[in-house]
């Protein structure tokens, strides 16, 4: 862990605890390590000082699970990698947290309903201004 992402990590905790961001937005910012891996639930847990049970508790009464709120955080940065055109769709993959383009391209498909490269020529041609 480097020293940014620990002072990342005493904010969001400081703001969590204040009430000044809410349980699913914090756990979404302890849950991401600097090398784009993801923090298991009990390392997220320990952090917030409740139990995995506790902290599964909250999410679902926030209407979220860690699962879901760690796809919807690989989801929402790979569109932002393919809509700036950053790296390869390997890259991308790796940079969300997959170890295999395979399974970014499978999950990407399950979400948008096209692949990854599909959708990174699209957005690409909506933002040239072309049909």
């Amino acid at each position: 862990m480097t020293i940014r992402h620990i002072s990342s990590a005493t904010v969001c905790l400081t703001q969590y605890r204040w009430g000044k961001i809410p349980l699913d937005k914090a756990v979404a910012q302890l849950a991401q390590r600097a090398d784009g891996s993801f923090a298991r639930l009990e390392e997220v847990a320990s952090a917030l000082c409740v139990s995995p049970r506790t902290l599964k508790r909250r999410l679902r009464e926030c209407g979220w699970t860690y699962r879901g709120l760690i796809e919807d955080i690989r989801r929402v940065r790979g569109q932002e990698l393919l809509t700036s055109g950053a790296g390869s769709i390997e890259s991308v993959a790796a940079a969300v947290g997959y170890s295999m383009a395979s399974g970014f391209h499978r999950a990407f498909r399950r979400w948008h309903s096209v692949t990854p490269g599909a959708y990174r020529r699209q957005e690409m041609q909506a933002a040239s201004g072309c049909s």
